[in-house]
């Protein structure tokens, strides 16, 4: 595997890993109804990983730029993260439900991703349209954060547009709303 500057993965991996599995674009044609819910139910369990890991599985990024923040060396995005059988970092997308309890907002009322140390925090989450929170936190350090909708595109669907894409050249926050 070619290594690949740690901007451009660190881009690329924001493209590919931020899900947003709130009503995005299919909001438009379907409509999610808040109702209460008493007695509801859940899901739990495990997604498990059989068979040997792929060579691929970690990706090792050389490190070209801003050693000073980023370090130096290579740095590891793990894209496949397997441990004891588990496949970790997964989320499961229940399809076609049409009313049910009210999406809370998260824990301190709005979605953070945190840029620090060169790297994207948390890697990957689940979102519902509306306010966010970027954070560049690393001084002299153009960060551009790009996400897209993810949910289809293991079917075929193409991603036709981002859903923000801002370029943060020093420390900070911006909030889209």
């Amino acid at each position: 595997m070619k290594p690949r500057t740690l901007l451009k993965s660190l881009i690329v991996g924001m493209m590919l890993a931020v899900a947003f599995a709130g009503p995005g674009e299919a909001a438009k044609k379907k409509t999610y109804k808040e109702i209460s819910v008493t007695d509801g139910g859940s899901i739990k369990g495990k997604v498990t990983f059989e068979g040997a890991v792929p060579a691929d599985a970690v990706e090792r990024i050389l490190i070209t730029k801003n050693p000073d923040v980023c370090g130096t060396g290579e740095r590891e995005v793990v894209w496949i993260d397997v441990k004891d059988g588990a496949l970790r970092g997964t989320f499961v997308f229940i399809d076609k439900i049409k009313k049910g309890k009210k999406w809370e907002k998260p824990l301190g009322g709005e979605y953070l991703i945190d840029q620090k140390g060169c790297r994207f925090r948390p890697w990957a989450q689940v979102m519902r349209p509306g306010p966010i929170i970027i954070r560049n936190s690393d001084k002299g350090v153009l960060h551009n954060i790009n996400a897209r909708e993810m949910i289809g595109v293991e079917k075929g669907r193409v991603v036709k547009k981002g859903i923000f894409n801002f370029g943060q050249p020093e420390p900070g926050d911006i909030k889209d709303k």
